[in-house]
Parts: structure tokens; sequence; C-alpha cells
């Protein structure tokens, strides 16, 4: 279905593009509606391609990747302005930057509390047109709780098929281990703090 899209959307910009040029070299007059038609075509091919294979939200970080990022570009991402063993409060807003990401997959944050091990998938990173992310990441059970207990917070790019486990895992529980796939761009050992 994304391949199909992929070639409506380019049969229609290049039937845009095409009459367009055509009518102005005549010089004359031309009626408007080839241009609904190949518009409607494109946006046909647009939105078979965002809803193929992997879904409009795994399209939406093809596309945007290939804005931001060179094709040829490493894999790279970081946790900004959270130096090692920084105090956290209960919900924190984190941000950072991932540039070259490659096709298929998806950015997450997610946090391992020190003592128990588990892992806590956070929210599923959107990147900008520079690449850069912000995100809330919940460390502990409360606001009063887990005060001075170490967190581990981790930045990661996870395959669709780990992204998927991430967001249908039951709330209330955490994962024991990562998924296939799954590899750390960056993390950082930060300390709860109240509030």
């Amino acid at each position: 279905m994304s391949n199909g899209g992929k070639w409506f959307a380019g049969l229609g910009l290049t039937a845009v593009v095409g009459y367009l040029t055509a009518t102005v070299a005549a010089g004359g007059r031309h009626p408007d509606w080839p241009y609904f038609v190949f518009g409607t075509v494109t946006l046909i091919g647009f939105g078979m391609y965002l809803t193929g294979r992997g879904g409009w939200h795994a399209s939406a970080v093809r596309i945007l990747g290939g804005i931001y990022s060179n094709p040829g570009e490493e894999l790279r991402g970081r946790i900004a302005g959270l130096p090692i063993r920084s105090k956290v409060a209960y919900q924190q807003s984190v941000g950072g930057v991932v540039t070259g990401v490659p096709a298929g997959v998806e950015l997450w944050l997610l946090v391992r509390p020190l003592k128990e091990g588990r892992f806590w998938p956070q929210e599923r990173l959107l990147l900008d047109m520079s690449g850069r992310f912000r995100a809330l990441a919940r460390f502990g059970r409360g606001a009063t709780s887990d005060v001075d207990e170490e967190f581990l917070l981790l930045l990661v790019v996870a395959p669709m098929q780990a992204s998927e486990e991430f967001r249908t895992r039951p709330r209330e529980r955490g994962l024991d281990e990562l998924p296939e796939g799954v590899k750390t761009l960056d993390q950082r050992t930060v300390i709860r703090r109240l509030g």
C-alpha cells in the first residue's frame, strides 16, 4: 500500500507540474479543473502512503526523518539539560536531540528505578524539524513516593514491534527486559526529589 501511495503521489505531482509547464509555455488561458483532478490524485497518494505499513505515525517519522536528517548520517541521540545525578520531580520535562533516524523505528523515553530494575516506557518522542524533542517523564509511584531514590532515564530507539510492546503493555506493569532490537542512545542516572 505504501509503495502504491508513493506511485500515486508521484503521478499526481508530475501531472500538476507538467500541466502547468505546458499551459504557461503555450501562453494561453487554460481550465482549472485539471489542477483539482491531479491534486486529488496527489492527496490520495500521500494518504495511501501515510496509512500504509507501520501506520501513519511510522510514515510521519520516515518523512520527518528525511527532512531533518541526511540519509547517510549516523543515528545519534542525547538527553539535554539533565547532568548525571540531577534532582528530578515526579513529573519532569525532558528534552534532547536525535539525528540520523532511519525508517521503521520510533524513539522513546524509558525510566528504570535502580532498586527495582523494571523498565517503564514513558512517551513516544516526536521530533521537530531540527531533531529536537521535549516530553514528560515520571519518576516513581507518586508525588510523595520514592523520594531520594535513584532512577535511570534512557533515550532509546525501537523497531516497530518493540514500540508496539511499549504502547500496549499494562500501565501498572513495567518490562523485565527490553524487547529485541531496542538500542539505547543516551542515559542518565537521576535522583528523585520531593514534588
